[in-house]
């Protein structure tokens, strides 16, 4: 199958231009949620923390032996605030009054064209691109889940969706995927998705590849990820992405030295900090970087940033 030769990626970074919380946001969020103001081991661990991230806080109660002593009802704290604070973020998003035309005309240039297929890849968990992206062309789904349609993203039971078992995973392929279609590929799950056995779908903390692999459609859409990112000649715009996911940064950084994979990124943060902070690998792949404020320039600078684009990404 053919690949379109421009890929997209986001991160936090990307919503939070639209008024989604980032993760020191997301922090306090969840610190103040009344459950934690409950739980004295918990609310401890999280002020001792030195990175102040929730993502650590989450996998550490959760998941690392060290914190067995804590109890069920702690664990099912941070679960719930977790959860809550996304629901919170969903809400901010979805009450402001942005016009994103501008933003949907950026994304629709990922599209591909008739002979190929186009990629969105995301490591956000909210529905913001469910909620407001329009494609000119081709509509945009997630690959093999219910059709984008009908989200009101306030965590009642029509919003769920479940997603397929292992036994129906196997069968799916990149050579099923319509070309017609424009593929939003949600790499870490999403707030409405429910886990084949039930659970909430939503990958978080310092054990992701794990989390993936348990779940076979998050496993597969990596699969894709990696594929993607693999066939040769691609440039990958990032947007909104730290760099902190480490199985993100192997398969870029593989794809990268193996393949030529060219990366530019699209943030207002200093360049050279920017450099200084990931691996040389990944600053040793990367042909542009574009120091914007995504929303500011789409509604304030909307021409001279397209046309930006146009010449120092898409068409060269």
């Amino acid at each position: 199958m053919e690949i379109s030769k421009c890929i997209l990626l986001t991160g936090a970074g990307f919503t939070h231009n639209f008024g989604g919380f980032l993760g020191e946001e997301m922090w306090t969020e969840i610190f103040n949620h009344p459950e934690i103001q409950k739980r004295q081991f918990v609310r401890e661990l999280m002020l001792d923390d030195n990175d102040h991230d929730y993502e650590s806080v989450y996998n550490k109660i959760l998941w690392d032996s060290k914190y067995e002593y804590l109890s069920k009802t702690d664990k099912e704290a941070v679960r719930n605030a977790v959860y809550d604070a996304y629901l919170r973020n969903e809400k901010k998003t979805a009450n402001g009054i942005l016009s994103i035309y501008r933003i949907q005309e950026f994304i629709m240039r990922f599209q591909g064209d008739n002979n190929s297929h186009g990629f969105f890849f995301t490591l956000n968990q909210d529905l913001f691109i469910e909620r407001t992206y329009l494609g000119s062309r081709k509509q945009l789904t997630l690959p093999w889940v219910k059709k984008i349609t009908g989200l009101t993203g306030d965590g009642g039971d029509e919003d769920f969706i479940r997603l397929p078992s292992e036994d129906e995973v196997k069968s799916l392929s990149l050579i099923s995927l319509n070309m017609e279609e424009f593929h939003y590929v949600k790499l870490h799950g999403s707030l409405n998705w429910r886990s084949c056995h039930g659970q909430n779908m939503m990958v978080i903390g310092g054990n992701k590849k794990e989390q993936i692999d348990r779940e076979p459609l998050l496993k597969r859409y990596y699969e894709i990820f990696e594929n993607v990112l693999s066939v040769g000649d691609r440039k990958l715009m990032v947007i909104g992405y730290g760099f902190r996911d480490e199985h993100i940064n192997d398969t870029i950084i593989n794809a990268i030295k193996e393949k030529g994979l060219k990366l530019y990124v699209l943030s207002p943060k200093n360049p050279h900090a920017f450099i200084k902070r990931v691996a040389p690998e990944i600053a040793n792949g990367l042909y542009g970087y574009f120091a914007y404020n995504l929303f500011q320039t789409c509604k304030e600078s909307a021409d001279y940033f397209h046309n930006t684009m146009d010449e120092r990404f898409f068409r060269i």
